[in-house]
């Protein structure tokens, strides 16, 4: 008599490390695991907005330092930071505050502005600018 080994596939593995029902187990889940769910596509669709905005910034700050023909390595001198930070904002990789965002605005000369839209077209618009840091110069 031979024995034979069956393996699990992967889905089975992490099922079972995760201790997790399997999938005809789980269509019938109580309203506060939806719930749940339901928090986390939001946190997610924030995350994913957040991340779009600041692409846009660091395309914006990017295409800035290319107008006044500025290296990276000349925009890090500039800043007291290294390159590869300057990549990294201009890459969005990272979260920025608008302080350092007004600081990197100010070694490329431009002020940065914050416009308030409201969505009702009777409202007007408000600009709002941030005074240049005083670590600009």
């Amino acid at each position: 008599m031979t024995t034979q080994t069956v393996r699990p596939s992967s889905l089975e593995k992490l099922r079972a490390m995760r201790n997790d029902p399997p999938r005809e187990a789980r269509v019938n889940q109580p309203d506060s695991q939806l719930e749940g769910l339901q928090l986390n596509l939001t946190a997610l669709e924030d995350r994913l907005e957040a991340a779009i905005t600041m692409g846009r910034i660091g395309e914006g700050l990017r295409e800035a330092r290319k107008r006044r023909k500025l290296s990276t390595r000349a925009l890090a001198d500039r800043l007291n930071i290294s390159q590869t930070r300057v990549v990294n904002v201009e890459r969005a990789s990272e979260t920025l505050e608008l302080q350092t965002i007004a600081r990197f605005a100010a070694q490329l000369g431009y002020r940065l502005a914050v416009q308030l839209i409201p969505e009702d077209a009777n409202d007007p618009a408000m600009l709002i600018q941030l005074p240049t840091s005083r670590q600009a110069s």
